[in-house]
């Protein structure tokens, strides 16, 4: 039979109250070494002990942390640029397109403002084409206007307007192939007129042009009467009885024109000052250049007269113009001034040595 448990409760033995005191003294004598050998750790023993680097670091941060304390200048926070977005570009504007041009396709009078085009060749016994309004284009289109010569009729007539141009134009056999009278602001513009009076005709047209025509085998090609800051450029007139002519017309401009092989004078300008006369040709005719009816002040530059059958520059009881770099060789006569005239410089025109001329008053160098 197995080993019998008492069934009696044996109680635990009573602590002597001195050994508790001892035990609560051993305790706190433990807590008091922790404390002690933390403080030991935290302060250390030495000058490289812990808690000497700490205050060490301390004290060589403090200066930073007070800038104010060795006059350093405070830290000051960078503030992010602004962007500026750029500008939203401004739309080139467009020109306003013409409206569509009206067919023209027989002889007429325009009484309206507007855009008009020839949509065929036209013929007429008088006038063809009269406009007797303002802000008109005429394009032509390259067709032909023909007459038959008859007195007084014009292939284009513009009156008492303001802003006509006619353009690319072919005219033959009128009295005037293209003649605007009191017309200011007109224009001829890429014209051929040949077999008629006059080939383009201004009357009391002021700042008005042609440029870019050729007028032939007429009376006079191209004349402007009695309107002044004219523009004639890029013109060729040739076979007529006088190429261009100028009269009673001041503040314009003749440039790179072409008169040659006519009758009489190239060019002829007449009662008319103050005009710039420069890079212009004439060849093969009476006279280059014919000054006339006291032509005063006018300034010529760059042109040529030579290979004419009496004069090159040719000045009757006109003055004051001023020459510069201009050639007359191969003329009777290259240079013959009525009056002195003025010296600009540079000018060819001694036909064997260099010499004065025109009445002695423009020094010329010698022809080649």
């Amino acid at each position: 039979m197995g080993a019998r448990f008492s069934s009696h409760f044996v109680p635990l033995k009573k602590t002597h109250r001195g050994q508790g005191a001892f035990e609560y003294v051993l305790l706190l004598g433990s807590v008091l070494f922790l404390v002690l050998f933390a403080i030991v750790i935290l302060k250390g023993t030495g000058p490289e002990g812990i808690g000497f680097q700490i205050n060490k670091s301390l004290r060589e941060a403090e200066p930073f942390l007070n800038a104010s304390a060795i006059n350093e200048t405070p830290f000051i926070p960078i503030t992010p640029p602004v962007i500026t977005p750029p500008p939203t570009p401004t739309p080139t504007p467009t020109a306003t397109p013409l409206p569509p041009a009206q067919l023209v396709s027989s002889c007429r009078a325009i009484t309206f403002p507007g855009h008009y085009r020839l949509s065929r060749d036209l013929n007429s016994s008088g006038t063809c084409l009269s406009i007797i309004a303002s802000d008109v284009v005429l394009d032509c289109a390259g067709h032909w206007i023909r007459g038959n010569g008859s007195a007084a009729s014009n292939g284009i007539y513009g009156v008492a307007s303001t802003n006509i141009v006619a353009k690319n134009c072919l005219i033959t056999n009128y009295s005037t192939g293209v003649y605007f009278d009191s017309c200011s602001f007109c224009g001829a513009e890429n014209i051929s007129s040949t077999n008629s009076g006059n080939g383009i005709w201004f009357r009391n047209s002021p700042n008005s042009r042609v440029v870019n025509a050729v007028a032939a085998s007429d009376s006079t090609g191209i004349l402007f009467q009695h309107s002044s800051h004219f523009n004639i450029t890029g013109n060729s007139a040739g076979n007529n009885s006088e190429g261009i002519r100028v009269e009673s017309s001041s503040y314009g401009v003749l440039d790179s024109n072409n008169a040659s092989d006519n009758s009489g004078s190239g060019f002829h300008v007449y009662d008319s000052n103050n005009n710039s006369i420069a890079r212009n040709q004439a060849f093969r005719n009476r006279a280059g250049f014919y000054f006339a009816g006291y032509a005063n002040y006018n300034n010529l530059s760059s042109n040529n007269a030579s290979f004419n059958y009496e004069r090159g520059f040719f000045f009757a009881p006109s003055a004051g113009n001023n020459l510069a770099k201009n050639t007359a060789c191969s003329n009777p006569t290259n240079l013959y001034c009525v009056m002195p005239q003025v010296d600009g410089g540079n000018n060819t025109c001694g036909a064997t040595g260099p010499e004065f001329a025109c009445a002695s008053s423009v020094w010329c160098g010698q022809c080649p």
